[in-house]
């Protein structure tokens, strides 16, 4: 981009390009951002997960990553929110923690898919108009006895 519009904007009719220039900065720098900000929120549900692990472990009835041999296997002890307390019996819970979050997160898992998809279309799509607003105007300075081509479509 930084190399195509200054080479188009040499040409005669720099007017015309003026606000195509400033159309293809914006959708690029918002599309940028959209993928930044969906990065962020990424990064920040990873940095909470990892600051409330005894928390989701209380709140999910969750133990250890896989199940409670994830703190076995580092030579742990099994941590004390691992053990539900229900009518005064103590039972250990055996379902691991990952299983539980994935199952909760799962629609975030799928939107931010989608989101990334649309972002990388959308990205798609300005390219294509851009290609195509490039490529009339080399046709315009190849040719430039020829008219503005008006395409019909039947």
């Amino acid at each position: 981009m930084r190399i195509t519009l200054p080479t188009i904007l040499e040409y005669d009719n720099q007017f015309v390009f003026a606000k195509l220039k400033y159309l293809v900065i914006r959708v690029y720098l918002s599309l940028t951002g959209i993928i930044v900000l969906e990065m962020l929120l990424i990064y920040l549900s990873v940095i909470l997960i990892y600051m409330t692990t005894d928390w989701i472990a209380v709140l999910l009835q969750c133990c250890g990553l896989e199940s409670p041999r994830t703190y076995l296997m580092y030579s742990r002890q099994v941590h004390p929110t691992c053990y539900s307390h229900h009518h005064g019996e103590i039972e250990l819970i055996t379902r691991g923690c990952e299983d539980v979050v994935y199952d909760h997160f799962f629609a975030v898992q799928i939107l931010a898919k989608g989101l990334s998809w649309l972002a990388l279309g959308l990205q798609l799509l300005a390219t294509v108009f851009y290609l195509g607003f490039v490529l009339h105007k080399y046709m315009y300075i190849i040719y430039p006895n020829m008219r503005r081509v008006r395409i019909y479509i039947y």
